[in-house]
């Protein structure tokens, strides 16, 4: 109930002309206004750091797609991916895979 509460409210927002922002995400917003004060940095594209092929690689890592399949995807070498993917989670402050895709999810980018 609570959150059909919260889609009419959200609905009502829009409707009026007014931009909606749900409350669990509202701490993103004010997370990267407080460090463009503070560095004068956006993160408003997160991938900027990588090139576009890490970017290719990225995208591909994030659909679950292993490294064999990622280089025949993109017809490189499983050693170049696996290259890629060091320096995408270097890059990207990551771990591991799981790192990437709360990365992913926390900037939107995964598909629903």
């Amino acid at each position: 109930e609570q959150a059909a509460t919260e889609l009419f409210g959200a609905i009502r927002t829009v409707a009026s002309g007014k931009p909606y922002l749900a409350p669990s995400l509202s701490h993103f917003v004010f997370d990267d206004y407080v460090r463009i004060q503070r560095d004068g940095k956006s993160n408003s594209t997160p991938l900027a750091a990588l090139t576009g092929r890490e970017k290719e690689v990225f995208e591909l890592v994030i659909r679950g797609l292993p490294n064999d399949t990622i280089a025949q995807t993109l017809t490189i070498s499983r050693r170049t991916v696996e290259t890629h993917r060091s320096r995408i989670l270097h890059k990207l402050h990551a771990h591991s895979v799981a790192d990437l895709m709360r990365f992913a999810a926390r900037h939107g980018l995964l598909d629903a």
